[in-house]
């Protein structure tokens, strides 16, 4: 059976992507006087996460399909690792709706 390791690992960059234009987007948003530079970076920022939720989309569709062809004890295994290799920290709503 195929690891989901790939799509995981594909995931992470994506994440990180996301990461950075969010904080380019406060950068742009705490300048003193919004001007047309700016309104043009914040579309620049829009587009970018928005092709990055694309991918991150279809890399959970992906992660799920691959799922889905799992048998229970290696479903099991993928989920127990896929918890313990998160750098999240769940709160207990979270967690009850992982579970």
């Amino acid at each position: 059976m195929p690891s989901s390791g790939p799509i995981r690992r594909a995931i992470a960059p994506v994440l990180r992507t996301m990461r950075d234009r969010i904080a380019d987007a406060n950068g742009l948003l705490d300048q003193p006087v919004i001007n047309q530079a700016t309104t043009n970076g914040l579309r620049v920022v829009r587009t970018q996460l928005e092709s990055s939720m694309e991918r991150v989309n279809e890399l959970n569709t992906r992660w799920l399909e691959h799922m889905d062809n799992l048998e229970e004890n290696a479903l099991l295994a993928e989920e127990e690792m896929c918890r313990m290799n998160t750098s999240w920290t769940y709160t207990r709503e979270q967690e009850e709706l992982w579970n």
